[in-house]
């Protein structure tokens, strides 16, 4: 929940629209009945894994950019891009680096 608020605030700058989703189930009724153009995805989701939800995120919206977020270092954008994801952004999440990125 912390890492939501955190990049909420960092975003409200820019002049996109941001929605939240504090369950992979939320995300996914967000996903179902609204317009949204990209997914950051925190991997710690206290319903559903991280890959199970990108598997129905992309049953709903096949072609939207998922993004994982996580803390833990490791070879991160293999790791995640082989699980489907477009990329990952490590925490502490850089804010100049994530308004260049998206």
């Amino acid at each position: 929940m912390k890492s939501l608020n955190i990049i909420k605030n960092m975003l409200k700058e820019t002049k996109m629209f941001v929605g939240t989703a504090t369950t992979g189930e939320e995300c996914l009724e967000k996903i179902k009945f609204g317009s949204y153009n990209l997914v950051l995805m925190d991997c710690h989701m206290p319903d559903i894994t991280a890959s199970e939800l990108l598997i129905r995120v992309r049953d709903i919206v096949p072609d939207i950019p998922v993004y994982a977020i996580s803390s833990i270092p490791m070879d991160e954008e293999e790791f995640y891009q082989s699980k489907g994801f477009n990329g990952v952004l490590l925490k502490p999440v850089d804010s100049k680096l994530l308004e260049k990125q998206f």
